[in-house]
């Protein structure tokens, strides 16, 4: 249906056949309570993350920060109520603690009139809001024709009343929804009280319009979009996969917190991602490839594992599964992932190792993953030159005070289809524990530690 009508039509299409129901607006909202708090929880990146972290510490800095959003789950309040709950605990001085606020605008009288005081954040839902705790959601979800039509007029005022005189910061949006963009049409001054203002969007070229254009033309598609924002006052950052857009909010998060942004420029700067994702890698490689122990060992230590995962989602003996680590090889001279280790197999030197360039189009699904930054599960082509037909590939990412750096991917395949095995969305409810585990011991592999922590609860 979504195919053949594209996407709001076809959510008219629901909205009219939920009519039969006696209330069909607690019927939808019950359904997306379902749908948004099921299993599927468990495939989040570190987007979201890093936007809270990247508002958290410019409100501790004095500024008056508000996040709109038009979905309607309670990810983005919960992360940042809970990013305002560390900071409680840690903090020993409590107005060092931002406030914040939840709006939601269900009609025109719910329209934000003052935005939070200095170290406040206000968090506004413009199209309803369905929490995941059973009770009362807030305002009818903004679903078909009728209803995005109906609220345009309400939408473009408030994105008036927020960007009008202030910074802004898009994520997630490829600018081209009506209400933002006769907003950001309607706010185009340059400055306030002499103060230079800043429009920016963030917007990877993994993206749906990008995908569907030819590897070559998309620089100058990227060049004739950065026209047309420049009209609207709108600078573009055009990360190349959709990992980058958390990676540099992160990045421009810590020099806030660091101080250090200026360095960023300087080749040698030691808090440079690039510095970071080398330094990791000239101490794991010195730990790791000098002698063929460790390799053999990360490869028993899967097999052990990749035990532990078919127990816990319940695969049959007969259905072959695998468990795979691949790592950022070389970063100092290449932008590559190789498969370091496996369940299934041994290799006898690092030069037989598969490996290839960091591209969303690769074949190998490992690399897609990494692209993507988040937990996916994905299906092999029947005309691909392999037995694995289901995946679930999951980031690793390096924490470290300093900063953290995505350095791997941990993978999950079976020889079943997705439909008729057990590594597919049917079984999320079972895989969850899978997902943990397979961080833990990409973590062990990545960055050392007790190998037994990967294959024990807790």
């Amino acid at each position: 249906m979504i195919r053949q009508h594209g996407e709001i039509r076809a959510a008219t299409i629901a909205e009219n056949l939920y009519q039969r129901y006696d209330d069909p607006r607690l019927e939808i909202q019950e359904d997306l309570r379902r749908i948004l708090y099921g299993p599927h929880r468990f495939l989040h990146g570190r987007l979201l993350e890093s936007v809270i972290h990247f508002a958290l510490t410019l409100a501790r800095m004095g500024r008056s920060i508000a996040l709109v959003t038009p979905n309607y789950d309670d990810y983005l309040y919960d992360e940042l109520v809970t990013g305002i709950t560390k900071l409680q605990a840690t903090s020993s001085e409590p107005s060092d603690v931002p406030t914040t606020s939840l709006i939601v605008v269900d009609d025109d009288s719910a329209l934000p009139t003052e935005w939070c005081s200095n170290k406040g954040i206000l968090c506004v839902y413009m199209h309803g809001y369905v929490p995941r705790a059973p009770g009362t959601p807030v305002g009818m979800p903004i679903l078909g024709e009728a209803d995005y039509f109906g609220s345009y007029r309400r939408s473009l005022a408030l994105l008036k009343a927020m960007f009008e005189g202030r910074n802004v910061l898009m994520v997630g949006s490829s600018v081209t929804d009506g209400p933002l963009v006769n907003a950001l049409l309607a706010t185009k001054q340059a400055s306030k009280d002499g103060e230079s203002l800043r429009r920016v969007a963030l917007l990877p070229l993994q993206g749906q319009e990008w995908n569907e254009a030819p590897p070559s033309s998309r620089d100058q598609l990227a060049r004739w979009n950065s026209e047309r924002l420049t009209y609207l006052n709108v600078t573009p950052i055009y990360p190349d996969f959709y990992i980058q857009s958390g990676q540099f909010l992160h990045e421009v998060q810590r020099c806030l917190k660091f101080g250090d942004g200026n360095s960023m420029t300087e080749m040698v700067s030691p808090r440079r991602y690039g510095s970071r994702l080398v330094d990791w890698w000239r101490t794991w490689f010195e730990d790791n490839c000098r002698t063929s122990g460790p390799q053999a060992q990360h490869h028993e230590l899967l097999n052990r594992a990749c035990g532990v995962i078919r127990e816990a989602i319940g695969a049959p003996l007969e259905e072959s599964l695998k468990l795979e680590v691949w790592v950022r090889w070389r970063p100092d001279s290449e932008r590559t992932l190789a498969l370091w280790a496996s369940s299934v197999g041994t290799w006898p030197d690092l030069h037989s190792m598969r490996s290839d360039q960091i591209n969303p189009d690769s074949d190998y699904k490992s690399v897609q993953v990494f692209c993507a930054g988040a937990p996916l599960f994905l299906d092999e082509e029947k005309s691909a030159q392999t037995r694995w037909r289901s995946y679930l590939g999951v980031p690793i990412w390096l924490d470290r005070a300093e900063g953290q750096v995505p350095v791997g991917v941990v993978s999950l395949a079976s020889l079943k289809k997705s439909a008729s095995g057990s590594v597919g969305l049917h079984n999320l409810a079972a895989l969850d524990m899978a997902i943990d585990r397979m961080r833990k011991v990409g973590r062990v592999i990545v960055d050392g530690g007790d190998p037994t922590d990967a294959l024990v609860e807790g």
